[in-house]
């Protein structure tokens, strides 16, 4: 990719502004210059350079799914390369340029070989959306708080320092999350170990007490996984994890569901405002039909899981994962509660990025940054996906 690309006729959002009749330049997967569109008509090679008419829409940079499953009709637990590329395919269409597959509670074996293919994928690249690492979601989680993981896997599988090595090297050092309930034996043990072998924890399917939590981030626990949901409640005579979590005054970072359905909007109003908008990151837990409209219904280790009304449900109708797409949970988050837009980008984009220690090269439109660019228009509808400067998903 040796030629200049620039974008232009567009509105831009950085870190720090909103750049009308703006432009931004990249090369070699890098962007090289922005600005507006008349400070960027000086910049070398910019006669010569490949141009892109964004037609007034918004350039964003990509967005960041830390959370997902499936998507595509593929699932992370397929082990399959194939089914990765589907999932990047699926959520590069939705803007996605960058996420980390999440595993389900099964049998060691079966989660170590999904590692297997993550860390191929990490290696080799994908046609859409690239992967940054795996998410061990399962199977150190509280029983009670286990959601639609599987019983049979959660129960007396506490987490070890065994399985932790265990599972690095399966993934040739590629994972980048591991959700836990700080609760169990050998918790706070666990923490330090992952946090020394560069793998951060998040709290989540937990039970957890106030001190549970506080005991967690003591030790080295980053964030929550989708904050709320399978979590206890709390009494304002005993504050419990979640209050925790909302107290932790900048301590940890917290994915939200913004789907409508996973978090009432007063819910997520009251995270933003009581852990600040820097510590909010949004996800999706997407699953298997995302990007796959055809599919009603898919199958769980225990369960078969139906699509109705737009959500992902047991027969009984208990919520499992989600059918969100981000660039959807930022439109909500925008609409819902009324937050700046430039500000709910930012909650999956730079936020999310920060939450897995990449902000250096991704999460944010900057020089030198990695040239993961989406151009969508108000309303949040991808036009264009660009991930390290070549475009994986246009519309037209």
């Amino acid at each position: 990719m040796a030629d200049l690309t620039v974008i232009r006729n567009a509105v831009v959002i950085t870190p720090t502004k909103t750049i009308d009749e703006g432009a931004i330049a990249f090369k070699d997967g890098k962007i090289e210059a922005l600005g507006t569109g008349a400070e960027l008509n000086a910049y070398p090679g910019f006669r010569h350079a490949e141009v892109i008419d964004a037609c007034g829409n918004l350039v964003c940079p990509g967005f960041i799914d830390r959370h997902l499953h499936g998507g595509g009709g593929a699932d992370t637990m397929d082990a399959d390369l194939d089914a990765l590329r589907a999932m990047s395919n699926a959520h590069g269409s939705f803007g996605v340029t960058a996420f980390c597959p999440a595993t389900m509670a099964a049998p060691d074996a079966e989660i170590e070989r999904a590692l297997r293919v993550i860390a191929v994928a990490v290696r080799e690249g994908l046609p859409g959306a690239q992967v940054i690492g795996a998410h061990i979601e399962g199977p150190c989680m509280s029983v009670e708080a286990r959601g639609a993981h599987s019983e049979e896997y959660v129960r007396g599988s506490p987490p070890t320092l065994e399985r932790l090595d265990r599972f690095i090297k399966a993934s040739a050092a590629t994972i980048s999350l591991w959700t836990l309930a700080p609760e169990l034996p050998g918790a706070m043990e666990f923490i330090r170990a992952a946090k020394s072998r560069g793998v951060k924890v998040s709290i989540g399917h937990t039970k957890a007490s106030y001190a549970d939590v506080t005991a967690a981030v003591a030790a080295g626990a980053s964030s929550v996984t989708h904050l709320f949901n399978a979590m206890a409640g709390f009494h304002y005579r005993d504050a419990g994890g979640i209050m925790a979590v909302l107290f932790s005054r900048g301590k940890l970072m917290a994915e939200l569901i913004a789907d409508g359905a996973h978090v009432h909007p007063a819910a997520l109003h009251v995270a933003i405002e009581s852990m600040r908008a820097s510590n909010i990151v949004l996800i999706t837990d997407a699953m298997r039909p995302v990007g796959l409209p055809s599919m009603n219904s898919f199958k769980l280790p225990g369960l078969t899981v139906y699509v109705r009304d737009g959500r992902a449900v047991t027969e009984e109708g208990k919520l499992c994962g989600s059918l969100l797409t981000l660039n959807r949970a930022v439109k909500n988050v925008n609409e819902m509660l009324g937050r700046p837009l430039q500000e709910a980008i930012q909650f999956a984009t730079i936020n999310a990025a920060r939450s897995l220690g990449i902000e250096s090269r991704k999460g944010s439109l900057e020089i030198g940054k990695d040239a993961d660019i989406v151009i969508c228009d108000t309303l949040l509808n991808v036009q264009r996906t660009i991930v390290a400067g070549k475009t994986v998903h246009r519309i037209n």
